[in-house]
């Protein structure tokens, strides 16, 4: 039972934080700059909520998100100290969902 609470939590944050990362976007630089925060932001809350109802895609969905964000973050800003500071959380929680027990309870 506190597995699927540790997903569903997960879950939530994920959710909230693509939200609040699409809404910025719209909110504060809509017709201009990079697409990256509305990117990554859909992408997040997708595998938020796939992650609140206990399905396997949400996994699947946040390491595509990750790859995307990897990719673009290195053409964006280069293979430099930077680059540490914008895929260090989304690589644990990359590493987290890849390797953590509680996926044998999504379906």
């Amino acid at each position: 039972m506190e597995s699927k609470k540790t997903l569903r939590n997960l879950g939530i944050f994920l959710t909230i934080l693509g939200s609040v990362m699409v809404a910025g976007k719209i909110i504060m630089d809509a017709p201009h700059g990079s697409y990256y925060f509305f990117t990554i932001g859909v992408g997040l809350a997708i595998s938020g909520v796939l992650l609140i109802i206990g399905k396997l895609a949400g996994v699947f969905v946040y390491l595509a998100t990750f790859i995307v964000i990897a990719v673009w973050s290195y053409l964006e800003i280069g293979f430099n100290r930077d680059l540490t500071a914008r895929i260090g959380l989304p690589c644990i929680i990359a590493f987290y969902l890849l390797f953590c027990d509680e996926r044998k309870h999504l379906k």
